[in-house]
């Protein structure tokens, strides 16, 4: 009977979850959404605990009574960033004896990973933001745990206990730029140019990791000119940026090797002109990102430059790479009454 409830409160909160999305799609009325204005803002996964899955207080299960002391997880995961994830996990964390996992099927709003999985992990895939719909796709998921203060613990009465959820996933960040080649930088300038070799910045493309910068040089050596650019990028979400194939490992209960934690490296990283020339030699990897740090990129194109005219050209940037934060919540478990004989 417990299974059963829990599972209609489920139903319920998939039902407001759709009926609050399609509201707030009509609102947007017929607005039409640009590309640039989808990637914009640093936000990408999104992860909150349901209300009340978990409960602020359960009872502590009895040995007597097997369905005691069970109650459900739930969690409401969003896309809100301009990247699709493929490869997302989302783990849980429990404190051992106290929170227990009764290896009960993760219930899902999306068909695809309902009751697929009974391990304390899921796996799901995400749409960011798109055209069609600007807000991402979201997802809800829940699990049955069962809370239990253990019989080698006699002193409790009561007892807290945290419950982490880490998310752990593919993430994409992209930069078009309008930048300037002058073949015959040191030339004299005589009337208009069509175009200046100079700096631009930049705040978001809707995704964790940010292209902050691109400060573009001409350089000439031995009778030949190329173009140098550094590239700033900064980690500006609320995780930790994890190489691209480093994403399981990082949901793993140890949270894998951690040395390669806040890096990105050379394979995550592509440059090329919108001609598809994408001769650059670049370095130094890996870059190194915590929260809020800034790292560069120096590449140097490896082609010819050839010309009278500086000319105006399109630079492509994309870093491919994971990301992991953690949310969590404090439960309190109470040993039930005693009844009296």
């Amino acid at each position: 009977m417990i299974q059963i409830h829990l599972a209609k409160k489920f139903a319920v909160f998939l039902i407001v979850a759709v009926f609050l999305s399609a509201c707030t799609l009509q609102k947007q009325g017929s607005a039409i959404i640009t590309e640039d204005q989808l990637r914009t803002g640093t936000d990408s996964l999104s992860v909150n605990f349901l209300n009340s899955m978990p409960p602020a207080k359960i009872f502590s299960a009895d040995k007597d009574f097997p369905d005691s002391g069970l109650f459900e997880v739930g969690f409401n995961i969003e896309n809100k960033g301009a990247a699709d994830i493929i490869s997302g996990v989302l783990a849980l964390s429990l404190e051992t004896g106290y929170v227990n996992d009764i290896k009960s099927k993760w219930k899902s709003s999306d068909e695809r990973f309902n009751e697929r999985s009974a391990d304390n992990s899921v796996t799901f895939q995400l749409t960011g933001k798109t055209t069609e719909n600007p807000l991402g796709d979201k997802i809800i998921f829940s699990k049955i745990l069962q809370a239990k203060i253990p019989d080698s613990d006699k002193e409790s009465q009561t007892r807290k206990s945290t419950i982490i959820a880490t998310a752990c996933y593919d993430y994409k960040t992209r930069k078009t730029a309008s930048v300037c080649i002058d073949p015959m930088p040191f030339s004299e300038k005589i009337g208009p140019r069509p175009c200046e070799v100079k700096e631009m910045t930049f705040e978001s493309q809707g995704a964790p990791l940010a292209v902050t910068k691109i400060s573009p040089t001409m350089v000439s050596t031995g009778g030949r000119t190329t173009a140098e650019f550094l590239i700033y990028i900064k980690n500006k979400g609320n995780g930790q940026i994890i190489p691209s194939n480093k994403i399981l490992a990082a949901c793993e209960p140890t949270g894998g090797d951690k040395n390669f934690w806040n890096t990105i490296n050379q394979e995550d990283f592509k440059i090329q002109f919108s001609t598809g020339e994408s001769s650059f030699k670049c370095g130094p990897f890996p870059l190194k990102l915590s929260k809020d740090q800034e790292d560069f990129i120096r590449c140097i194109y490896q082609g010819a430059i050839t010309g009278n005219q500086p000319y105006s050209t399109t630079l492509n940037l994309e870093f491919n790479y994971g990301y992991t934060f953690s949310v969590s919540k404090d439960i309190t478990i109470e040993r039930p009454p005693k009844i009296a004989p």
